[in-house]
């Protein structure tokens, strides 16, 4: 695999699973799955043996990514971009609406917009969480009588000089207020 020619353009994105980090430069509107296959490459380099105790896929389909909920509180939790994606055209049922004239070719460029970190939303400096499938159904958990995806992401944290625990971000700033 080739590397990635850096550029002015050229992003760096963090992709976090438990206490890994993996900083990866990608293109803006390189696609998911490209983005996939070099993470999975960099984790083959890294990592032969698995990723906490768990072992690497073999193909980069295998490998689910996830974005924060709130960008400003890790801790509440992650959404997996696969749904993101399939919501990103406002089809949430799955079906293809095609109402009117050349409605089916607006669907396929937002899909390929959305395909690409830019497109969905993204910006340089992001933070996503990955996992493995392994249809193993201990990946949901029920929060509120609600069934949602687990994502074994750690943030780490310290405690500075005045005994004030700081935590970690997932690569946005809170806004400054002076």
């Amino acid at each position: 695999m080739a590397p990635i020619t850096l550029s002015p353009l050229t992003w760096t994105v963090r992709f976090k699973h438990h206490q890994t980090t993996v900083l990866l430069h990608v293109d803006p509107t390189q696609s998911f799955s490209t983005i996939k296959s070099e993470l999975l490459h960099a984790l083959q380099e890294s990592h032969a043996n698995g990723v906490n105790g768990i072992a690497l896929p073999s193909s980069p389909e295998d490998i689910l990514l996830a974005r924060p909920n709130d960008a400003m509180d890790p801790s509440a939790g992650w959404t997996g971009i696969d749904d993101d994606a399939a919501l990103a055209d406002g089809d949430d049922d799955g079906e293809e609406r095609n109402q009117g004239k050349n409605k089916g070719k607006a669907k396929r460029k937002m899909e390929g917009a959305a395909d690409c970190m830019q497109g969905a939303g993204f910006k340089n400096g992001a933070c996503l969480a990955f996992k493995f499938k392994d249809g193993d159904s201990d990946d949901w958990v029920d929060v509120g009588g609600v069934r949602e995806e687990k994502w074994d992401v750690l943030i780490p944290s310290y405690e500075d000089q005045f005994d004030v625990t700081q935590e970690g971000d997932v690569g946005v700033r809170p806004e400054f207020r002076g």
